[in-house]
């Protein structure tokens, strides 16, 4: 069975080629020869001032851990092949390499592989007169933390990095970089969820959560399996149940953080590789919407932080915040700037979502003043009302119902969303035919007796008040073009003499289709709506009657 498709050369040459990609794209980083570890090139400086932090385990996670490498954060990363810990060589390599009078901290997530490796290494070094530390993350709360495994590391540890890395470059002792490190890692909650999984290149396809109907909540980085499966939900079902989960109040319980409500957080929502930043962001909005009111949020995080190869998943990362000085020294830590990639220039602080004001329409505030003004006895209206509801209505039912057909065309030559366009269009059609609305729009249209009839519809500000619905609705090309159609229409025939009768609708409707062709840069022939618009404003044109067009 071949393997999934993937952008790579040789499997196993995908760690080693991805880091010359980061010593290509970062002058201050090197490989140590011969290892799959990387360092700030200038570790012979900082050893003498700072304590060195370094972190690493299996690649697929990234930006973890070369990413989080640079001033303020990781003095090293040592990868190892894909979801596999890097052997002890390599860690000692590096060790070496970074540490001198100050020491050296090492970050470990909670896997078997990367403890009993890291630990070697750390022993190793401190035979040879190195003084090393290590701090093991635990921030999984899918798991119970009784067992010989006990709950892994996740996303958390890149908090850790960031806390561990900012003191050690204050000129922090190895005693206060490690008791900091240790504190976060005691204080995070994390829980996950995919609805795909991933696949190791050179592997077939990971197939395990193929079907549409579930999720999986609760696996490991690696792919491991979760804690549960669960039906498939949206966005704000999931987040009730990752924080749920984190907080102990969704079954099965695994290891809860310990939260009274009130607490200050930091928050960190974490797409797993393959999970759009759109709809990360949705996921993100449902979380903060669920905490904001429990707990006191002072900062988020929003991105890929820690990976799991294409896995289109996210994780909640919750990290508690002491009250006080000792807090606020924390959150200065993450504020702290940094030069790792993989680390956002700033941190957010969340604010509240009030709007900036919209600037005024002049051509909408026209026409609501046009409306305002005019001074009609809407039961004389009626009787157009009723035609105008009626025309609405009847074009609105036309245009839902060719919703399908138009979606299937447009997927075959553009993006799929032109049949959703045009229903969008048509639901506001519908609600411009409700009463109230056919009120208004006939005020709009005979505010001001134009051709000699006080309820004359050629008032261009009918046309733009339709325009502008249209275009609100529909957005995208479709939406452009009606907005285009109907404005050029409403200018077109405000130039028109009232002698000119139905001639005016006809030579405005052909104006107006002249102006989609040029704004649009579509020619008759294009398969576009064009194609459509010419021949009936040609047939208009030559005098033929709105019928045949």
């Amino acid at each position: 069975m071949s393997g999934a498709k993937k952008f790579v050369n040789a499997p196993k040459d995908c760690v080693p080629e991805a880091l010359d990609a980061v010593c290509y794209l970062r002058p201050e980083v090197r490989r140590i020869e011969g290892t799959q570890s990387v360092v700030l090139k200038d570790f012979n400086v900082r050893k003498y001032t700072s304590v060195a932090v370094l972190s690493g385990g299996g690649s697929g996670h990234e930006p973890a851990h070369a990413g989080y490498v640079g001033d303020g954060m990781l003095s090293g990363a040592i990868c190892g092949d894909v979801f596999a810990s890097p052997p002890v060589s390599h860690i000692l390599a590096a060790i070496r390499t970074v540490t001198g009078p100050k020491g050296c901290l090492l970050v470990v997530k909670n896997y078997t592989g990367d403890r009993l490796n890291f630990g070697m290494a750390s022993e190793q070094a401190k035979l040879e007169g190195l003084d090393v530390r290590m701090v093991i993350v635990d921030d999984d709360c899918a798991l119970p933390g009784h067992g010989i495994a006990g709950k892994r590391g996740l996303a958390g540890t890149v908090l850790v990095h960031k806390v561990a890395g900012a003191l050690a470059a204050t000129g922090a002792s190895l005693d206060q970089v490690h008791a900091a490190a240790t504190e976060v890692s005691q204080a995070l909650g994390t829980m996950g969820a995919a609805l795909t999984g991933c696949t190791v290149p050179g592997a077939a396809r990971n197939t395990r959560l193929d079907d549409p109907g579930i999720l999986e909540i609760g696996l490991g980085i690696h792919g491991e399996p979760g804690a549960r499966t669960m039906p498939m939900a949206n966005a704000d079902g999931l987040a009730g149940v990752l924080v749920g989960h984190i907080l102990g109040t969704e079954e099965p319980r695994g290891s809860p953080m310990d939260l009274p409500k009130g607490s200050r957080i930091v928050l960190m929502v974490n797409g797993l590789g393959g999970t759009p930043p759109l709809e990360l962001s949705i996921l993100g909005r449902s979380v903060y919407s669920i905490v904001k009111d429990q707990f006191r949020v002072e900062r988020m995080l929003l991105g890929d932080f820690m990976t799991s190869l294409e896995s289109c998943g996210a994780s909640v990362t919750i990290l508690r915040i002491a009250d006080g000085e000792e807090g606020d020294t924390m959150l200065s830590l993450l504020d702290a700037p940094t030069g790792a990639p993989g680390w956002p220039k700033s941190l957010a602080r969340p604010g509240d979502l009030s709007p900036t004001p919209k600037p005024e329409d002049p051509a909408s505030k026209s026409l609501l003043a046009a409306a305002e003004d005019a001074d009609l006895d809407l039961e004389s209206l009626s009787e157009k009302t009723g035609v105008l509801r009626a025309i609405l209505d009847a074009v609105a039912g036309e245009l839902a119902t060719k919703e399908a057909i138009l979606t299937e065309w447009d997927q075959k030559v553009g993006d799929g969303d032109c049949g959703t366009a045009w229903r969008s269009g048509a639901t506001a059609l519908k609600a411009k035919a409700s009463e109230e609305e056919a009120h208004f729009l006939l005020k709009v249209a005979s505010a001001g007796v134009v051709d000699g009839d006080p309820t004359s519809w050629a008032n261009p500000l009918f046309f733009l008040a339709v325009a502008d619905a249209l275009g609100d609705a529909m957005g995208g090309t479709s939406g452009a073009i009606c907005q285009v159609f109907f404005r050029a229409f409403a200018a077109a025939i405000s130039t028109m003499d009232a002698a000119e009768g139905d001639d005016k609708y006809k030579k405005s409707f052909a104006e107006a289709s002249r102006k989609v062709s040029e704004y649009g840069g579509a020619k008759p022939g294009m398969r576009t709506l064009v194609d459509a618009l010419a021949p009936a404003a040609d047939v208009l044109a030559s005098g033929g009657s709105i019928g045949a067009a």
